[in-house]
């Protein structure tokens, strides 16, 4: 059973959380992604995933997150905090972020955003939810909890830092990031289990077909293409997307790929389908992820809910604002 919890906290290391309405929460995708809005913009989402295991307790998370720019120093700032529990309260993490960028004008209408996030984790294993082979009795009944820990620990808090990159104008965009730059020790166990650096490139545009005087306009009406490709220690996961806008109305379909280098073959993840609502002040959207794996009998799909609020700004700005 030892070899079971040596895997499972490997597991628990391995990857980053990921959410599928990575473009309706953008912080978490880059700290170049803060400001772009013309005023402030706060977010919140709650994802559940494995809905059909433990009565959907097993793999929850949430963030909270805030930005603003500042015209005067070409400066936007931002913050979020982000939780996720696994297995219903065995595992738990939350970290909490500072994020900063510079707007560069190249010309009228180019930007390059250079961008640093900060950000505290606290992650910890909670040893009462542990079940070993000399907790199980012969029928398959949990008889007791463990009498001894083969944890060396059961929480740590860790600092780390990413930096990132983007190159946008009114219609495109793309940007790089640089997670994990602090290779912290996360090891449970005492022995040296550093959190592989986590590469993403996000790009994507816009195409407004129908467009009444300003593009931003209610009566506009756009598809967005988009990808977000990740790759971390031996995983990797490319997410490919289009949605489409006519205020207040967003539809979207997307294609989750999930491969190991190592594999024979990549993995179909999942289709995600998002459908949201909104005006000037707020825009609400929900997604379903239908498993396309051989998990889908078992998994249940993942739901998600996002809600984003907007302060406008009187003044006009010359940021180019491609997805918000």
């Amino acid at each position: 059973m030892i070899f079971v919890l040596l895997a499972m906290c490997h597991l628990a290391q391995a990857q980053d959380v990921l959410l599928s309405q990575s473009y309706n929460n953008t912080q978490t995708i880059a700290p170049s992604f803060a400001g772009m809005f013309n005023g402030s913009k706060v977010t919140l989402a709650y994802r559940n995933q494995w809905t059909s295991v433990s009565r959907g307790k097993t793999y929850s998370t949430f963030s909270a997150s805030a930005d603003y720019f500042v015209d005067r120093y070409n400066s936007a700032f931002g913050a979020i905090f982000l939780g996720d529990v696994q297995g219903g309260g065995l595992v738990r993490a939350y970290e909490g972020a500072f994020q900063y960028n510079y707007r560069v004008q190249i010309n009228k209408k180019l930007f390059f955003r250079p961008g640093v996030q900060v950000k505290f984790i606290s992650k910890s294993i909670d040893p009462d939810k542990l079940v070993f082979s000399e907790n199980i009795a012969a029928d398959g009944k949990i008889i007791s909890n463990s009498t001894y820990n083969y944890l060396e620990k059961d929480s740590y808090k860790k600092v780390d830092v990413d930096v990132s990159a983007m190159l946008y104008n009114k219609y495109f965009w793309t940007t790089v990031n640089l997670d994990h730059l602090v290779r912290n020790n996360v090891s449970f166990l005492g022995g040296s289990e550093k959190i592989p650096m986590r590469l993403s490139l996000a790009a994507g545009g816009n195409w407004i077909y129908k467009e009444k005087g300003n593009w931003r306009n209610p009566s506009a009406e756009m598809l967005t293409f988009a990808m977000l490709a990740q790759h971390q220690g031996k995983y990797n996961q490319l997410d490919l997307g289009v949605t489409w806008t006519k205020n207040p109305m967003q539809f979207g379909i997307w294609y989750r790929n999930f491969f190991v280098p190592t594999a024979t073959k990549t993995s179909n993840d999942a289709l995600i389908l998002v459908v949201g609502l909104g005006g000037e002040t707020f825009k609400v959207a929900y997604s379903y992820d239908i498993s396309l794996s051989g998990l889908s009998d078992t998994s249940g799909g993942s739901h998600e809910l996002t809600l984003n609020f907007y302060i406008k700004k009187k003044e006009k700005s010359p940021i180019y604002f491609f997805c918000h």
